[in-house]
């Protein structure tokens, strides 16, 4: 039998004079001897019906506690993806919110804004250098424009417009009128006078574009009383895709040159690019 903690072992002899096995230890009172054999029956293995008291305790608590963890993933699982936005995912308002488009403005109602891209789309024939933007506009092209510059629609014309509105790029699609590209150009320099204040140093150049029959057209006027001096503006009008295109720049006089350069970069990168 196992030994019993502050007892001597039982059998083997341990601790009986004379090395004797078995029975008890003579002269030891018969309660001793009694305690002795409760002792023994105490430590040795639990069996028949304790063991399967036991296993039956055992299988109550793991049943009790996968019914719990059961009744656990019913209660949760179903909050995962409800309007609550529970478990750090969105609520389905918060993802529809997320989803909204955004618009630009249109000069007094709502008009969309010109999409922006770093450089034109494969198949695209513009070079748009370091500075520039290239920019499909809602109103059916596409061209670059100076980093900064921003959008205005107005009197069924597009501008992009510098800070201040020192420099002014201007896109009008139209229909085609009988006397051509060329012939406009010099109906609008004959009208010049009327039209701009202290107009001169005007001129109506025959040239083409990308192939295309085109009339340039320049000239200095004074300028607006928020302009604070005379500008200078190109003019440049074509016909293609059954319309005429007529694409502008206007600018102080004194950046005349910086104008050109805005003037045959837009130009360089314009093309149509449909509703």
């Amino acid at each position: 039998a196992p030994a019993v903690p502050g007892r001597p072992p039982v059998g083997h002899g341990a601790g009986r004079p004379g090395g004797r096995t078995g029975g008890r230890t003579p002269g030891m009172p018969i309660r001793d001897a009694l305690d002795d054999r409760a002792l023994a029956a105490a430590a040795r293995p639990h069996t028949g019906r304790t063991r399967t008291v036991l296993l039956v305790a055992l299988a109550a608590v793991v049943i009790g506690g996968a019914g719990a963890g059961i009744a656990a993933l019913l209660m949760n699982g179903s909050g995962t993806d409800d309007d609550s936005g529970r478990n750090g995912r969105p609520s389905r308002s918060q993802q529809a919110s997320d989803a909204k488009p955004t618009g630009g403005g249109r000069h007094g109602a709502a008009h969309p804004t010109a999409e922006v891209t770093a450089s034109p789309s494969p198949g695209g024939t513009a070079r748009v250098p370091a500075g520039y933007r290239f920019v499909r506009d809602p109103a059916g092209f596409a061209l670059a424009v100076p980093e900064g510059f921003t959008r205005s629609y107005e009197n069924d014309r597009v501008y992009y417009y510098s800070q201040g509105k020192r420099f002014r790029i201007g896109v009008q699609l139209q229909k085609r009128v009988p006397q051509g590209p060329i012939g406009a150009m010099r109906t609008a320099d004959a009208e010049g006078p009327a039209n701009y204040r202290g107009y001169r140093q005007n001129q109506v150049t025959e040239t083409t574009h990308n192939g295309l029959q085109a009339g340039l057209w320049e000239f200095v006027w004074n300028g607006s009383a928020q302009d604070g001096g005379p500008r200078y503006t190109y003019d440049l009008s074509w016909d293609e895709s059954g319309r005429m295109i007529d694409v502008w720049i206007s600018s102080p006089l004194g950046s005349q040159t910086e104008a050109k350069r805005h003037f045959d970069t837009a130009l360089d990168a314009f093309r149509l690019t449909g509703t």
